[in-house]
């Protein structure tokens, strides 16, 4: 037997054919789950919140402190541990009396566990048994609080969740609230002993550190006066001084590069004449008049000299006033010159000072150099013992308690109040676990009758079985998107569905199985009810029909006739009751009016089905329909049912063995194709129906026109043929 792998919709096919099923296991689980929690007692959980606040002060001086250096996540889950401790169980039992309290000291119920141990425990000898030893009823109430105590510490927060479930509300808030009580009380408790202890240590050091400091500032005085070194705020009065100069002289020489520029671009002007003049020179506002009274002239003497000759003359006299003029701006320029020369002579002057001086400070510097280097260290000494007194004196004022005294790292955020509504047994939750767990149970019961019966998924796997050769597969229909999710109906109205495609391929198919003949007697049958034949049967002479080939569809299926169903046939006279009475059967045919293909229903109601598929009438409406049809279709029963298939192989061309996808077993097509004995010249081939969409198998002719919008159906090319032959056959 081949081994298949089933996906999951094949998987969610079966379960969903076992829905009822199902549906009784998990209704039965879910009643007996909650039954069973009506049982229980009820509880009650009482909550409190606490959250870790670090006010420790770490003494790093001392080489220890009040708290450790370890991460927010880690204290958290440290402080959760400390809450399960089992010394804080305990006190919480001893000052609440737990012991005595007969609400929380119940007497356990009997148990089978229990009393097997009791027995077991009679049968040792009296040596191996503990004799004599006192129990503690202070210890088992510590027991039992540890074990109904709850203690979750968040991952993300700084927040401990603290619970308590108990029967009784008033005790699990009691417990909850004393719990928080006694850990803070001790937090507190442990604070102040360090405190304390950090106290005396410090107070014992601040004292030697204030002598220190003040000795080391003494030491800095009396060198400072030693040697003559005044304070400056920390900076060396050499220093400022050679940056003070350094500063004037560069000054100074900014002015030297300029007089220069200046006295070289002046003494230019002087040799040309004023033509290349520098910027003192036109800045002066007595040279700008010369010029313009230099121009005036000079544009009068060349309008006269125009019109009179050289010697003329006002030609002299111009000539004279221009160099007039030409004299006073040359006598003006060297002024400027003189004045720029005796600038530049004191700028000089001036830079060499400030050499000659910042010389002088240079060389005092170095002298006091050594002085600055001891005075600088001792005032680093002193600062260094200076920022230690500070930070001793900030310890002594951190860890003095004050009026309260040290505060704990935790802090209540909500204390626990007295629950009203009980927390458990959840009763929903109880019924629903029950109820998941009957579905469970009964789908891998489902899935392992199913594996173990064994079911068809693909189309080459019924080949296999049957050994008829695959035809195709027919993908299911579903919904109603398309007016039906019935496949004789679908191939008509939406015939781009693949579907519809599949069963046009396997026309196909059929007039191209061999070459140079196409069958017209084509009989569809299966192994028992219920696999798709008829829909299958009915959708392919739709097919066909539209195609333009003439058909005519017969129902053979003389006990549970289902083709007339299909096509909502009209009211007449059926195909099985005229055989039977010997009377002409064309009074039975009837037209598909949306396709044009012809069908002779039956009725179910005749005594002797198979008589009538044997008779003489039989044979003849055959060979009279081969004779006027294109393609003849019969509707034949379940081959496992009755024998009439194998009767009527006998007139076919061709036999399609169609089963259903995920329903069709195994050994019953097996079975049902060694009964279907063929004759050898008829064509037998397989048809796997109702395959689902993401079943993974391949459709062979399917998917042409995935994606277009449905078309119209066209208008049946035979239609009048068919009107005719029913006309004929009827008179």
């Amino acid at each position: 037997m081949d081994h298949t792998e089933l996906t999951i919709p094949q998987l969610a096919r079966v379960l969903w054919r076992k829905k009822y099923i199902l549906g009784i296991a998990v209704l039965a689980a879910a009643i007996g789950g909650y039954l069973i929690a009506r049982q229980l007692p009820e509880t009650y959980t009482a909550r409190g919140l606490l959250v870790v606040e670090p006010r420790q002060i770490s003494i790093s001086e001392l080489g220890a402190g009040l708290n450790g250096s370890a991460g927010d996540l880690i204290r958290t889950q440290t402080e959760a541990q400390v809450l399960r401790s089992r010394a804080l169980a305990e006190g919480v039992a001893r000052d609440l009396k737990l012991a005595d309290n007969p609400l929380f000291m119940k007497p356990d119920e009997w148990s089978p566990i229990d009393a097997a141990k009791t027995f077991v425990l009679s049968l040792l000898p009296s040596g191996d048994a503990a004799e004599g030893v006192p129990v503690d009823p202070n210890a088992i109430a510590a027991n039992i609080v540890q074990a109904n105590l709850d203690i979750a510490a968040s991952e993300k927060s700084a927040a401990i969740g603290v619970e308590y479930t108990a029967e009784d509300p008033g005790l699990a808030s009691q417990i909850v609230n004393r719990v928080m009580e006694i850990y803070m009380a001790g937090q507190v408790r442990s604070k102040s002993e360090v405190t304390q202890h950090v106290n005396e240590v410090l107070s014992g050091r601040v004292g030697r550190l204030w002598q220190e400091v003040a000795d080391a500032d003494r030491r800095v005085q009396e060198f400072r006066a030693a040697n003559g070194l005044l304070e400056t705020n920390g900076s060396d009065i050499n220093a400022l001084a050679l940056a003070d100069l350094q500063a004037k002289l560069d000054t100074a020489r900014g002015q030297v590069t300029s007089l220069e520029a200046s006295v070289q671009s002046t003494t230019r002007a002087l040799e040309t004449g004023g033509v290349d003049a520098s910027a003192e020179v036109l800045a002066s506002p007595l040279i700008q008049g010369l010029r313009q009274q230099e121009a005036q002239v000079a544009r009068n003497l060349s309008s006269m000299s125009e019109r009179l000759g050289p010697r003329h003359p006002q030609i002299r006299a111009v000539t004279e006033e221009l160099g007039n003029v030409r004299g006073q701006i040359a006598g003006e320029i060297r002024k400027i010159w003189q004045s720029l020369r005796r600038d530049l002579t004191i700028a000089q002057a001036q830079v060499r000072g400030l050499e000659q001086r910042i010389a002088e400070v240079q060389s005092r510097a170095q002298v006091s150099a050594g002085k600055d280097v001891e005075l600088q260290q001792l005032v680093k000494e002193a600062e260094a013992k200076r920022v230690i007194y500070q930070s001793y004196m900030a310890r002594v004022e951190q860890t003095a308690g004050g009026e309260t005294g040290p505060l704990p790292d935790v802090r209540i955020a909500s204390a626990a109040v007295v629950p009203i509504k009980p927390s458990g047994p959840n009763k929903k939750a109880i019924a629903a676990f029950a109820g998941m767990a009957g579905l469970s149970l009964a789908g891998a019961g489902v899935l392992l009758r199913d594996a173990t019966r064994g079911r068809v998924f693909t189309g080459d796997e019924l080949a296999k079985l049957t050994h008829f050769p695959a035809f195709g597969t027919i993908p299911v229909v579903r919904g109603r998107r398309h007016g039906s999710s019935r496949l004789p109906d679908a191939v008509v109205m939406a015939p781009q569905l693949d579907a519809a495609e599949s069963v046009r391929g396997l026309w196909a198919g059929l007039r191209s199985a061999r070459h140079g003949w196409t069958p017209k007697v084509v009989m569809v049958t299966s192994s028992v009810p219920g696999e798709g034949k008829t829909s299958l049967v009915t959708a392919l002479g739709r097919i066909a029909a539209l195609d333009g080939a003439r058909v005519l569809l017969i129902d053979a299926d003389f006990r549970m006739p289902t083709v007339g169903s299909f096509l909502r046939q009209e009211p007449g006279e059926y195909v099985d009751e005229l055989l039977a009475e010997n009377e002409p059967p064309e009074a039975a045919l009837r037209i598909d009016h949306q396709t044009g293909m012809m069908y002779l229903p039956a009725s179910g109601r005749v005594k002797n089905p198979q008589a009538v598929l044997t008779s003489q009438s039989m044979a003849m409406l055959l060979q009279d329909a081969r004779a006027n049809f294109d393609l003849v279709l019969i509707d034949s029963p379940p081959v496992l049912r009755v024998s009439d298939p194998v009767m009527l192989a006998a007139h076919a061309d061709a036999i399609l063995f169609v089963g259903a996808w995920a329903q069709t077993h195994r050994n019953t097509a097996a079975a049902a194709a060694r009964r279907l004995k063929a004759p050898p010249h008829v064509l037998v081939g397989s048809v796997l129906s109702r395959v689902g969409r993401k079943a993974g198998t391949h459709d062979y002719y399917a998917g042409y026109h995935r994606g277009r919008k449905a078309l119209p159906a066209p208008r049946p090319a035979n239609a009048d043929q068919d009107a005719a032959y029913v006309a004929r056959s009827s008179g």
